[in-house]
């Protein structure tokens, strides 16, 4: 008999999101969410009892990129995160404010599909704030030029470089940065000093912008805070743009000839890739530059960070060279595509490990402890996530230093990302953060391998059998993804109750649109789910891809307060599969403790579907069997499974219970030890749906 868990303690649910993708009933926007939209979302959240979030990366990235993590600055955030129609100057200036309002009403017509407008963002955001800018250049407001130059001094150690490289760029941006007078690197330079002082207000003009969206954010965080948001965790991107004030301004600190990549990973679909990100110099002005940049998210109300690809974060990037080689030899700056074979292939020869594999390990993990403990000595307040899924050598240089501050005290979980391990999910420790994905397939697609018509080719159905098994479900030989025509809300409530509640780990980390599949209106297989579709490809606005540019539907049509209660936190864990051996390939069967109540299945109509047992009833067992074979038109295949060391009572008498069929069978527990569970099947067909599986719960017969 089968001992049910009790709950033993509660656990923290956090959706994640981008802001952007946010949308309400209740704001007008241009296409993106704002602040306005986050605190709308925050409403919802909060009256369903939800106490954490995870915002995806809030820094500011180029005019014409959607990626979050292709951020431009280490402390810049993005305007687009801005609610235009709350900005000081804006609320005071009639024309302004009415301007606004009308451009927000004729947007409205063109912002309603299933996909940002950020294009339309970065068109009208600029118009707007540039009046907003000339109205505060010419007020008297002194509380307003107070907060200004208060903001300019508190951040001028980033804030200086950042809005003089915006000048910069803004004059020199038609050509590449590589053509750039270098002149203007030194700020002490004559050329510099003249520049800053001709253009001393459209400098001004990018610390105005800063400085109000510091004060949204600030307040739209605060605002969380009073509706009962205990943490909240913000992604940090993995490094920082070549064409940034940090690549143009620091070279002490970093190198615009190298960037950070990752080598290909074709098990798991991924190509080489080639981030663009500015390859860093270890050094400890670049540790306390990164120090400070943490500091300054922490001051801003950020109670969590979650470090993205924090394998090389601790345990050191890899890097590759941005340049082809040769005729960077020769004084030309081509920049090499990692979607052309030929320049991947030169990346690929070109890359380089920080720290060697094998023969400097030691230096690695010394590297990883002194990063770890600077930031930890620094911002004492801040919690910590680390993303460690890497290679081997850096993801254990990255978990002993983790280790080690936890057991100094410090508030530092792993973020374990349920798609790339093979971790039970009852073995995860509270220390652990399990994070269904973050910038990967949604739920939906890893169990169907699609996103629109975009198609996953390294999920099989071998693959999707795995995941299955890992939430406790049964799911002998698929042979192919799932399909979403098969899916239910019912069986998806339950795979995402399996996910919340059915691990060691105090926190679970799921997208917020994920939770928009549980109601049938949302349950199908559309990008709009996803954050990045395809990593590795084009994150630039447009891109085919759709990266980036998935936008939810409304935030009010989604019943949060049905779904917590639904799914719960408590930790309930399930019974692990295992596997029932036969010579035979053409039979596959699983068998799992029904620890969980309920039994995910799939019937005989094809529909993935649960199970559940009435109060009386107590199941001991789930068996699947599955036929993969093709027979004639009335005849069955069988097989005969070993089935003594299932616990099986030679004295009792056993119901197999077929989910399938609907059918009853009974067995004696002599005849089980003797002659195993002899079963017969025959290959599927539009007549006899279902003749190709079993799906039995076990019960003894005195307690069916």
């Amino acid at each position: 008999m089968v001992n049910y868990i009790s709950p033993v303690r509660e656990k923290h649910f956090m959706p994640t999101f981008s802001i952007a993708q946010l949308r309400s009933s209740k704001v007008q926007d241009l296409g993106a969410g704002n602040m306005r939209t986050f605190k709308a979302t925050v409403d919802q959240l909060a009256a369903a009892g939800i106490k954490h979030v995870c915002l995806q990366p809030i820094h500011e990235v180029a005019v014409d990129i959607a990626s979050l993590f292709s951020r431009t600055s280490m402390n810049a955030l993005s305007h687009r995160l801005l609610d235009l129609s709350e900005i000081p100057e804006v609320k005071e200036l009639l024309a302004l404010r009415k301007s606004v309002a009308d451009t927000l009403a004729r947007a409205n017509r063109v912002t309603q599909g299933s996909t940002t407008n950020l294009g339309l963002v970065e068109v009208e955001y600029p118009a707007v704030l540039e009046k907003a800018f000339e109205r505060f250049s010419l007020s008297n407001h002194s509380q307003r030029t107070r907060q200004f130059n208060f903001f300019c001094e508190e951040h001028s150690w980033w804030l200086d470089k950042y809005a003089y490289f915006k000048g910069l760029k803004e004059r020199f941006g038609h050509l590449p940065m590589e053509q750039w007078d270098r002149a203007y690197a030194d700020l002490s330079s004559s050329k510099a000093q003249e520049f800053m002082g001709v253009n001393k207000d459209r400098i001004n003009y990018h610390k105005y912008v800063q400085m109000e969206t510091y004060r949204q954010v600030r307040e739209g965080l605060d605002y969380a805070r009073t509706k009962g948001i205990e943490e909240i965790e913000v992604l940090v991107g993995v490094g920082t743009s070549r064409e940034s004030a940090e690549g143009f301004l620091m070279p002490d600190m970093f190198d615009f000839a190298r960037q950070i990549g990752c080598f290909p990973e074709p098990e798991n679909g991924y190509p080489i890739q080639l981030w663009g990100f500015l390859a860093e110099k270890d050094n400890d002005a670049l540790l306390e530059f990164k120090v400070k940049s943490f500091q300054n998210l922490n001051e801003l109300g950020i109670n969590r960070i979650g470090i993205d690809h924090a394998c090389g974060f601790l345990g050191g990037y890899t890097t590759f060279p941005v340049y082809d080689p040769q005729l960077l030899a020769q004084g030309q700056y081509r920049v090499l595509n990692a979607a052309d074979p030929r320049d991947a292939k030169i990346a690929e020869e070109g890359g380089r490990w920080v720290f060697k594999p094998e023969t400097e390990e030691a230096e690695r993990k010394a590297f990883a402890q002194k990063v770890l403990f600077a930031l930890l000595e620094k911002v004492p307040d801040m919690k910590f996530t680390a993303e460690t899924v890497g290679d081997f050598h850096r993801r254990v240089a990255a978990e002993e230093a983790i280790q080690a501050a936890v057991a100094r005290g410090r508030d530092i979980t792993l973020m374990r990302s349920l798609p790339w391990e093979d971790v039970p999910l009852a073995a995860y420790g509270p220390n652990d953060r399990l994070s269904l994905t973050h910038d990967m397939p949604a739920l939906t697609g890893l169990l169907t391998a699609q996103a629109g018509d975009h198609n996953y080719g390294w999920i099989d159905g071998q693959r999707a059998g795995k995941f299955l098994n890992r939430f406790g479900i049964l799911a002998p030989g698929l042979t192919k993804p799932l399909s979403v025509s098969e899916l239910t809300t019912k069986f998806m409530m339950e795979v995402h109750r399996r996910i919340i509640a059915g691990s060691g780990a105090e926190t679970v980390v799921m997208p917020l649109a994920s939770l928009y599949t549980l109601s049938p209106d949302h349950l199908n297989a559309g990008r709009w789910q996803y954050t990045n579709i395809q990593p590795g490809t084009s994150g630039e606005i447009g891109n085919p891809m759709g990266n980036w540019e998935q936008r939810l539907p409304v935030i009010e049509g989604l019943d949060l307060v049905n779904i917590r209660e639904s799914t719960g936190t408590d930790f309930r864990p399930f019974g692990s599969v295992g596997i029932l051996s036969y010579p035979d390939d053409l039979f596959q069967a699983q068998v799992k403790d029904v620890v969980a109540e309920a039994v995910a299945y799939r019937a005989a109509a094809g529909k993935w579907t649960v199970w559940q047992p009435t109060e009386s009833q107590r199941p001991l067992m789930e068996i699947a069997v599955t036929y993969t074979g093709t027979t004639g038109s009335d005849e069955k295949a069988w097989a005969r499974f070993n089935v003594a060391d299932l616990g099986f009572d030679s004295g009792s008498n056993y119901v197999f219970y077929d989910l399938v069929s609907g059918k009853g069978y009974k067995k004696t527990g002599q005849e089980l030890l003797n002659n195993g569970l002899h079963v017969g099947l025959q290959a599927e067909t539009p007549d006899r749906p279902g003749s190709n599986r079993h799906h039995f719960v076990v019960f003894k017969e005195e307690l069916v």
